[in-house]
């Protein structure tokens, strides 16, 4: 039953008026938030899959970097921030993703919910020229 459910479910969701390259592209996420639904409905846990946890960890990075750049403080961000907006997945899934890359010491705990870029320095981009 299950099989032959999904088998129907998972078809090209058409393309959306985006550009190539948008993160996880808008078809994408339909995809995944119609399969959500019907994991919801028959009572499943959603199936995970490392390809595309690594892809959220590699967003999420992009995002907080970007959000760094030239900022001579830490800039804090927590799930939210990685999971809203043009990355736009579910809450569980953001907290995974800053979990592993807590583990991988990609980004530090700095208490409250908010973590920072362990390299955030590295985005500062000083261009004073004396």
């Amino acid at each position: 039953f299950i099989y032959f459910e999904l088998c129907k479910m998972l078809k090209p969701i058409s393309n959306f008026n985006t550009w190539v390259g948008n993160f996880l592209q808008i078809e994408q996420r339909e995809q995944y938030r119609i399969l959500q639904k019907f994991c919801k409905r028959i009572g499943i846990p959603i199936p995970q899959n490392a390809l595309r946890l690594n892809e959220l960890r590699r967003c999420s990075l992009e995002k907080a970097a970007a959000s760094q750049k030239g900022r001579h403080e830490p800039f804090l961000f927590n799930s939210v921030f990685i999971s809203e907006g043009y990355l736009a997945y579910p809450q569980f899934e953001a907290i995974q993703v800053l979990e592993s890359l807590y583990k991988d010491q990609l980004i530090e705990y700095k208490g409250n919910g908010q973590f920072q870029l362990i390299n955030w320095q590295d985005y500062i981009y000083n261009f004073d020229v004396n």
